[in-house]
């Protein structure tokens, strides 16, 4: 049993197949870029003595560096996956 198909079919097969990786391609990346496109948002952090006893200014001041690390792995989480969608959009020329 043959499995060559006409001309009409394998050109029927290969319009199929390409409308189905275009829209797979295509949701793909909406979905990435759904997901990346969170706005940054600053947050204000400011520490001031203000007559504060030294364990309240030393609690304030640790509370504010934790505020700014968790800010950093964030932004850093979010050019990570920026850098990876720049990465795959690139084609090197051959």
């Amino acid at each position: 049993m043959s499995t060559k198909l006409s001309p009409e079919a394998a050109r029927a097969k290969y319009e199929y197949n390409k409308k189905y990786q275009q829209r797979y391609w295509e949701k793909k990346a909406a979905g990435k870029q759904n997901t990346l496109q969170q706005q940054i948002q600053t947050e204000e952090v400011s520490v001031a003595r203000n007559g504060m006893d030294d364990q309240r200014y030393i609690t304030a001041l640790e509370t504010s560096n934790k505020t700014l690390n968790s800010e950093n792995r964030r932004l850093v989480r979010l050019l990570h996956n920026y850098q990876k969608i720049i990465a795959q959009s690139i084609v090197p020329a051959l």
